[in-house]
């Protein structure tokens, strides 16, 4: 077993929808949801209180951004805004016994494994979870090819399980 696993990757605002997707599941869901109910209310008021102009504005907004919510464009947008400082620029994970290890543009720091709490992964993206708090994550396109992730993957949740089983045991 490879005692290291490293990954650089250059951080877009699509590699962060990824993994906020993944992270959260359900928050784009609701969001949608919300949207949809939006774009109700202005049929409603087209219909049955004939005021087209606000009925109609509703309506547009919700289709709308339903749409820009579910092709994932309001997230790539929204948080291309907010990551400013640090879109475009190259961040190295690497995975070691004692945590993962991370380097970018606005410092460095050390996740150990006892504060990490989950692994998940999908065809795009690896996350590692404290709770429900997104803690790191690292794109699929960081590593050459899928076994390589799976491998990152696997000595990710091997070092995590070990961490907790230590924590619980009092060691």
């Amino acid at each position: 077993m490879i005692e290291t696993y490293t990954a650089r990757f250059i951080l877009t605002p699509q590699v962060l929808a990824d993994a906020v997707r993944l992270a959260q599941p359900r928050s784009r869901l609701l969001l949608l949801t919300s949207l949809v109910g939006f774009a109700a209310i202005g049929v409603f008021e087209i219909v049955v209180n004939g005021v087209w102009w606000l009925g109609a504005l509703a309506l547009v907004f919700g289709v709308a951004m339903s749409f820009a919510v579910w092709t994932g464009a309001y997230q790539r947008w929204s948080f291309g805004r907010i990551m400013k400082g640090v879109a475009g620029e190259t961040h190295e994970y690497t995975a070691t016994g004692d945590g993962l290890h991370l380097s970018g543009p606005i410092g460095i720091s050390t996740a150990v494994w006892s504060s990490l709490t989950e692994v998940r992964a999908d065809e795009r993206t690896v996350i590692l979870m404290r709770g429900k708090v997104l803690a790191c994550y690292v794109p699929a396109s960081a590593f050459a090819s899928a076994a390589e992730r799976d491998a990152f993957v696997a000595f990710c949740r091997a070092h995590v399980s070990e961490a907790a089983s230590a924590v619980a045991s009092g060691r």
